[in-house]
């Protein structure tokens, strides 16, 4: 899809590869094993210290590093990818300023995050006048929020596009019409101004 598109034969780091558990690690889902494997180099960042000396013991190239943080981890890459992790940070902004100090002139970063529209949650929220989803997110974040993000970390806001993690429905006219409530997930894509 998209993603490995993007990312094929490039120098990758990606934010937030623990994905909470030694399980989905091991699963075949998990992202970020494909991500090394379609990737040219990649480097694997994340806050869950026990979890990171794993994987390192494992061979992956992960450090044990605070993506909000002021701190440069020594190189830049052309793709820096963000999975499901904005939603959980106390400061997005300093998030992305993390992203851009790490990303090449021409690079890209990518940003992924659950789809507030998405109409499973807008069900919830009708029915029961309130939607629970994990327990730590902290927001949603919308095509115009991150918009206003991109301004003020200084980035530009290249584009947006709502896909399916788990899902896949027919091409019809409800698909081609809206998209925000079919797709479970959304992607915001920023690049170096």
């Amino acid at each position: 899809g998209f993603l490995f598109d993007e990312i094929k034969d490039k120098k990758v780091l990606d934010i937030g590869v623990v994905e909470h558990s030694i399980e989905h690690m091991e699963s075949d889902g998990w992202l970020h094993k494909k991500i090394v494997e379609k990737s040219s180099y990649c480097v694997g960042i994340d806050i869950v210290s026990d979890l990171v000396r794993v994987l390192n013991e494992r061979g992956y190239n992960v450090k044990d590093v605070d993506a909000t943080s002021d701190i440069y981890i020594g190189e830049k890459f052309d793709i820096i990818i963000i999975g499901d992790v904005i939603e959980h940070v106390n400061d997005p902004i300093k998030l992305l300023e993390f992203a851009k100090r790490h990303c090449n002139k021409n690079g890209k970063i990518i940003v992924s995050t659950p789809n507030v529209f998405y109409y499973k949650n807008v069900l919830q929220v009708l029915k029961k006048t309130t939607f629970i989803a994990n327990f730590q997110h902290t927001m949603w974040i919308t095509p115009s929020m991150a918009l206003e993000m991109a301004r003020r970390s200084s980035l530009n806001f290249y584009g947006y596009r709502f896909f399916s993690k788990c899902h896949r429905f027919p091409q019809g006219i409800l698909e081609r019409k809206f998209p925000e409530l079919l797709k479970d997930k959304l992607c915001f894509i920023f690049t170096l101004n």
